[in-house]
């Protein structure tokens, strides 16, 4: 199997996906993650949607068909589309690029693979015809998604790397070992120690060794990608939610850092609500000139603003108690961790806190589509202190890109 890996220098303005770029077909995506359940409702069709796309992703419905050289086949479903039927109103892939411009990745079919060449040119003339010259692109193929990403690498801003079976690993040697995904300065320190330097050192050790020096699977499975294998990707899943800033230096005495803590918790459990989430932990950490201060504390499988604040006042508190006085905290931040999905939540058999946790979740959801319905923050739990130089929760971050909510 051929892997092509295409870097766009600017995103395209489209929901497509790779196997539809390189086809040259469009896809329309039905929007849903920000309706409100009440919002859902009020359309029977596009609940019917809802249920189907559930019942398929449950195995209930047939898997689509697609055309892959003249002949029909069922589509395969995708890994861990199982746990995806609890959130049938979400995509099922919602990863954000990491870096400033737009990776598409794909297996190539029999016709695509045999001519790679022709394929990378009619990519290149399509961007340059429907979007314009200042669009340029870097394109890798390769016997794998990895070797594919690493081929891409070599080809920017504008270049094209093949690298067929026949010529590895030759081509790969040429590199630096830190241009292989996955090995920043403190993987590459822990390799040195192992006398492992270049990547043909990595190529020619052992799938066990490379394991135990990642200390799991990831080292092994890597293993076997610098060495052609069509290794499938493991499916990932959201672990947190949380902000941190940076305070100015008027902003740095406790009522102003506390302030500012509220507003980057209120914001993250935002964002874990729309993606139906619940938190069973909280995190709060600061940051001096002369050390940190870090606490978390358990809550009982929560998404309302009300439980979020009270665990950060209690952790608050407990920070005023150990943090001198004396020392200025110049960065705070909050993390929700520990999540579960919003419709799994497991009780607790010693907190009977079901009845209140339904109200403050009816209070939180109000307050949440009241803001939506204007588009602002008209109502919050309490006070709402936006830091100087606003964008609070809102700077584009390496996995994700804002929504307008995270401006407000």
């Amino acid at each position: 199997m051929i892997w092509a890996l295409l870097a766009i220098n600017e995103i395209l303005p489209t929901d497509v996906g790779a196997e539809d770029f390189v086809n040259n077909e469009w896809r329309y995506i039905l929007a849903l993650q920000d309706a409100t359940p009440h919002e859902l409702r009020a359309l029977p069709e596009v609940m019917k949607r809802i249920e189907s796309v559930k019942r398929y992703r449950l195995g209930e419905l047939p898997a689509r068909k697609k055309v892959e050289g003249g002949e029909t086949k069922a589509k395969k479903r995708g890994e861990g589309t199982v746990e995806l039927a609890a959130f049938p109103t979400k995509y099922h892939v919602t990863v954000i690029p990491k870096v400033p411009y737009l990776v598409l990745v794909c297996a190539l079919d029999k016709a695509n693979a045999a001519a790679p060449e022709e394929l990378a040119q009619r990519i290149k003339e399509r961007i340059r015809n429907n979007v314009g010259d200042q669009i340029t692109c870097s394109i890798g193929l390769a016997a794998n998604r990895l070797l594919a990403k690493i081929a891409c690498k070599v080809g920017k801003p504008n270049g094209v790397t093949i690298w067929h079976p026949h010529l590895m690993p030759d081509p790969l040697f040429r590199l630096p070992i830190d241009d292989i995904p996955g090995v920043g300065r403190r993987m590459q320190e822990r390799l040195t120690k192992a006398k492992i330097v270049t990547i043909k050192d990595l190529w020619n050790s052992q799938p066990k060794q490379l394991r135990a020096l990642w200390g799991n699977v990831t080292g092994e499975r890597m293993w076997y990608a610098l060495h052609g294998y069509d290794i499938k990707a493991m499916p990932t899943a959201r672990g947190m939610y949380g902000h941190a800033r940076v305070l100015p230096p008027n902003w740095r005495d406790p009522n102003h850092v506390i302030a500012c803590a509220r507003l980057l918790l209120t914001k993250a459990a935002r964002r874990m609500r729309r993606d139906s989430y619940c938190a069973g932990k909280l995190w709060l950490w600061l940051d001096g000139h002369d050390g940190h201060w870090f606490g978390q504390r358990d809550l009982p499988s929560v998404q309302d603003d009300h439980a979020c604040l009270a665990a950060l006042a209690a952790l608050w508190g407990k920070a005023q108690r150990e943090v001198p006085k004396s020392k200025k905290v110049i960065r705070v931040g909050v993390t929700l961790a520990e999540l579960t999905p919003a419709n799994c939540r497991q009780l607790d058999l010693l907190l009977n806190d079901d009845k209140e946790r339904q109200r403050c979740e009816t209070i939180t959801h109000m307050i949440d589509g009241l803001n939506r319905k204007f588009g602002k923050c008209v109502l919050t739990l309490g006070p709402w202190m936006p830091p100087p130089g606003g964008y609070a929760g809102g700077k584009i971050a390496y996995n994700r890109i804002p929504s307008a909510e995270d401006f407000w």
